[in-house]
This record gives C-alpha cells, structure tokens and sequence, in this order.
C-alpha cells in the first residue's frame, strides 16, 4: 500500500496553516432519511504492519503496543493479515517470521486489542500478490493467477515493483473471498480491510490483459483487444474494455462483502482507496465512492497521505464533490460520515497530524486512520492522546441499513482533463529546449527537472503522476527559477511555457521574467517580464520577441510570484524554445 501510491501521488505540499485548530466532537447525522437518532462515532484506527508485529516479543510485546495504542487515544487496529501472499495466521501461507511464535499472531493480537476495547480489522491484500518482482507464495503455487499488462509484464513498477492477481478469475475471487471469511470466523475480528483493491497504473503499462481477461472479455463483447493499450482503441471499444475491467474489481468487493456476511454478519468491510475518486476511478479503475453508496464497503479510508493541511483540505473537497454529485441517490453527510482518511505519521510532525485529524473532525468526515505503528513515536503518542480526548465509538456496518436504497445508478467514467485552448504564435522551426541542459534552482520532494523538456505537454492525465509529467520548485520564500543552457549558441525567438496541471486547474505563475545569457557577454538580460492576478486558467504562456543570440535562457519566478493560492510555489509541465537558425550538437546546421 504505502510504496506504491506514494511513488505515484506525489504532489507539492502547501504552506502551513498557522495556529492550532480546536479538537471537539464530531456528531455524524443520521445515516438515512428515517434512520435512527444521530450516531456519535469517530473511527480512529491504525495500521499495523507486519514487519511491526514481527518485531514484537509475541504476546508480551503485543500487549505493550496495544497499552500504547490505547493510551494515545486510537479504538482500532488494522493489523495486516494478508500481504504480499503471506498471511500473519497459521496454514500454507504462513509468513515463516511467525512459525517460531508459541500461540497463533492473529490470535494474540485480536485477544490483547479486545482486553483494552480496540476493535480489530483484518487488513487484506487483494490483488497484490508480491512485491520488487518476487512472488509470494500463493502466485508461486497459482502462476495462473497472475495478471499481465499490456506489454506481458507481470509486474508494476521500475526495477519490480507489485505483483498483481488477476480478478478476472473465478479462482481469485472464491480464494480471496474464502479467506476473508474464514479470518471473520475463525478469529472474531471486528471487521476485514481490504488493501490493494485495484489496478495498477493505467496510464504508463495498463493491466488487466492477462489471457484469461482478454478471452473473457472477447467471449462477452466480441472484442478482441490484444497488444492494444486503451487508448489504441475506438472509443467505445475502449469504454467497454475499461467498464468490464472495473467490473472485474468491483465483483471481488462484491465476492468478499457477501462471504464474510455469511459468516460474520456484524463485521465492518473497509477498503484503503486512492483518495481522490477521479483519480482512483480513472488511473487504477477503483469505484470506491459506489462501492459505498451501493453498501459493498462500510466505511472507505483514503489514503490520503500528505505533510500538508491545505493539500489534505484539497483532497477532502474532492471527496465532497463526488458526494454531491451524487445528492439525487444519496445524502452526501451520510456518505461523508463512512469516510475515514488515512493519515500520514511518516510525513506528518505531531502537532501538523493533530491539526490534520482536527480538520478532519471539522468537515464531517468519520474519523481518521494513521499510517502506521512502525512510525508511532512517542511525541505523536502524546500529541494524539490530546486531539483524541473527545469521546469515540466505532462505525456500526453499514449493509443493513442500505438494503433499503435502490442501486446506485451506473456512474460512466469519467474522462481526463483538457486544456482550456490558449492563443499563441505558432512555433517557428523545431523546439530547441529538448537540446538543452535544464537546471533548477530547487526541487520539491520526489520531483526532478527531467520532464521540462520531454515533450510532454500538460494536456495529458496528471492524475496519480504529478511528478512524471512536471517538476515543481521547493516550496519556500524567495525566487526559483529554470535555466536552459545549450553547447552553442542559439537564436531564439519565442518561449513556451506550460504550466502544471492539477485536478482540471492550471497553476500558472502569477509573476515570471524571462532572461537570456547573450553570447557576445555581457551577464543576463531581461527580455520580458509580466505581473497578473493569479488564476487557475491560464494553461501556457506564449511570448514572442525579436530574434536574440544566447548561450543560456532562464525564467525567473520573484519571491512570492507563484501560482493561486500558492505564492511560494514554482510548478511547470513543459518549456519549449524556438528561433531560426537552430545549431544541433557539434555545430552542425539544422
């Protein structure tokens, strides 16, 4: 869970808030139009990892953590089960770190989390089956299940990265779905956690092409979409093709609710999803905002992982906006108080995570979970136990008061973003920055300067990869800039900006100066330089000048020139220079 999205949702921070915000009680309103009074519950859960629980002195050390859990305010447990193709419980998959422990993990964990009133979520791999390219031991004794991408790889990720099921496959979903149950009933915990509960990446290597999908999927439709990526396809080809693959996901929760229901009526079912629902919907075909509406899962924990308030704010309004989209079916607070962020304890100081669970608490949300044990330390323990101090009780589930509700209608997919078209002259020879050496005077945390000058523009999906498609400064005071730098001198007349996009907004600067190193000498020169008001609508800058001779071009972002909202901030997609006269590597002419 953690390796994968924070490799890929990555986006800039914001300034902090100042101040810290009031933490009281969170009242969520009724459930349903005629349901029963005002329910005051407040989830606050934590994920436990496995190589936590490995880490532990069996029962003793167990019961250490849960003391401290306890006391820093948290009522639940995610403590992981199923992971990787290993489980924490005893059978053939057992993850060999806990063969060696003298009563069942699972066991211990559920019965010391129950002595001190944590309730306990059985956190659930489904369909990542192995990580860094080895799988574990359920793909090793079903090679079959394996799904594939578009280009055969079996894999996500650079170097190796997860190694994904195939949901297609009956086989899959009764296995998963046997588990599940089997954990609920076996073990009496209070719920099951699904984790891993989607696609990977759709945009760079789509998957979902194993042979058995694409037979399936050719069975069902008549189409036949082998070595084909999505957007090779005719557009309705390619609206089936993802439709019935999201289906395929979507059947697993299906497959899972209805097994543990069988077996364990009262318990919770919770997914860790993607936290924006665009994104989740259109980069990894996840539908979790229908799987809530339509009562699949009680409770949806985005993970919406991030040091920064105003981004996490940013993400709980898109949250909202989904919700309202879809006030004709449901009440939006209903759906509001089943959704629990989860929160970041790696990238988050104490005092920034209360203010986040603060504000949390503040827009109706149901609680918050924090990721993970293995970054509790005993500063955030005690900041928590404060923010936590208001009385919490647990999500009751939610199925059997959506029986009622007819199903959600379907929802289409949504499409990517477009840029708003931008008027500017047209380019005159060929673009001259993919020649140059790019330097930054800063760079934001798992950004670099490569996409600068990669030719990709902003007028693709950003969705799940902003730091793959743009490169963004450090946020903090003071200028930033890009500086383009050539091994001859070139005669350039016309710059190009494209400007980061985030969600459908464009994060244009709001005052930018553009600067050449002649080649005669002589320092930089200002050829232009703008002052705006800042808005989200501007998608490219486009400034033409009369032809100059220069070694060097740099933009220049003065101290507190950034975009909207984020003064501090210098955020690019593409730069593209043209001119007449272009010298290539060597001198040679053009």
């Amino acid at each position: 869970m953690k390796r994968d999205f924070r490799r890929r949702s990555l986006r800039p921070g914001a300034a902090r808030f100042g101040g810290l915000l009031l933490v009281g009680l969170m009242l969520s309103p009724p459930l349903l139009a005629g349901s029963p009074a005002q329910r005051a519950y407040e989830l606050r859960g934590i994920w436990l990892d496995n190589g936590y629980v490995a880490r532990l002195d069996a029962r003793a050390g167990v019961a250490r953590l849960m003391d401290q859990l306890k006391d820093a305010g948290f009522n639940a447990v995610f403590v992981e089960t199923l992971y990787r193709g290993y489980t924490l419980y005893a059978g053939p998959y057992q993850d060999m770190r806990f063969e060696g422990w003298p009563e069942d993990p699972l066991q211990v964990v559920v019965e010391e989390a129950h002595r001190r009133e944590l309730r306990v979520h059985a956190w659930m791999w489904m369909l990542g089956a192995g990580v860094h390219g080895e799988a574990g031991p359920v793909l090793a004794a079903h090679p079959g299940w394996a799904d594939r991408s578009v280009r055969g790889r079996a894999f996500s990720g650079a170097g190796g990265g997860v190694l994904w099921l195939d949901p297609s496959r009956a086989e899959v979903r009764e296995f998963l779905a046997e588990q599940a149950a089997y954990v609920a009933r076996r073990y009496a915990v209070d719920g099951i956690h699904l984790d891993y509960i989607r696609y990977s990446d759709e945009l760079s290597d789509p998957f979902g092409y194993a042979p058995h999908a694409q037979e399936a999927f050719r069975a069902a439709t008549g189409i036949d979409v082998a070595g084909r990526a999505p957007e090779e396809l005719p557009s309705a080809e390619r609206a089936a093709w993802r439709s019935w693959r999201e289906a395929q996901v979507t059947a697993v929760v299906r497959q899972v609710r209805d097994s543990v229901e069988r077996t364990a009526p009262a318990a919770v079912i919770s997914a860790a999803v993607l936290p924006e629902p665009a994104q989740a919907r259109i980069v990894h075909l996840q539908n979790w905002i229908e799987w809530l509406a339509n009562g699949l899962i009680d409770i949806a924990i985005p993970m919406a992982y991030t040091s920064s308030l105003p981004n996490l704010a940013d993400i709980l309004h898109s949250i909202d906006a989904e919700l309202e989209r879809l006030s004709p079916y449901r009440k939006p607070e209903a759906m509001r108080s089943r959704v629990a962020p989860g929160l970041a304890l790696f990238a988050t100081r104490p005092e920034g995570l209360a203010q986040q669970a603060a504000h949390v608490r503040e827009a109706g949300f149901g609680g918050v979970v924090a990721f993970s044990a293995s970054y509790l330390s005993l500063p955030a323990r005690g900041v928590l136990a404060s923010a936590f101090s208001a009385p919490a009780a647990h999500p009751p589930a939610l199925r059997a008061e959506m029986a009622s509700l007819p199903p959600l209608p379907p929802q289409p997919l949504p499409e990517g973003p477009a840029a708003p078209a931008v008027a500017g002259a047209a380019p005159a020879g060929p673009n001259k920055a993919r020649q140059a050496t790019v330097t930054v005077d800063s760079t934001f945390r798992g950004y670099s300067a490569a996409p600068l000058n990669d030719g990709q523009l902003n007028d693709v999906l950003e969705l799940g990869r902003w730091a793959q498609v743009a490169w963004a400064s450090a946020e903090r005071p003071g200028d930033h800039f890009v500086e383009l730098r050539w091994a001859q001198p070139q005669s350039i007349s016309q710059v190009d900006v494209y400007w980061a996009l985030d969600r459908g907004r464009f994060f244009s600067s709001s005052r930018l100066r553009i600067e050449v190193e002649k080649a005669d000498g002589g320092g930089w020169e200002t050829l232009w330089e703008y002052t705006s008001q800042p808005t989200h609508r501007i998608s490219r800058t486009s400034v033409t000048f009369v032809p100059v001779t220069a070694r060097a071009l740099r933009l220049v972002q003065p101290a507190g020139g950034g975009p909207l909202g984020r003064p501090d901030l210098m955020w690019i997609a593409e730069v593209e220079v043209y001119g007449e006269g272009w010298s290539g590597p060597g001198g040679e002419a053009r």
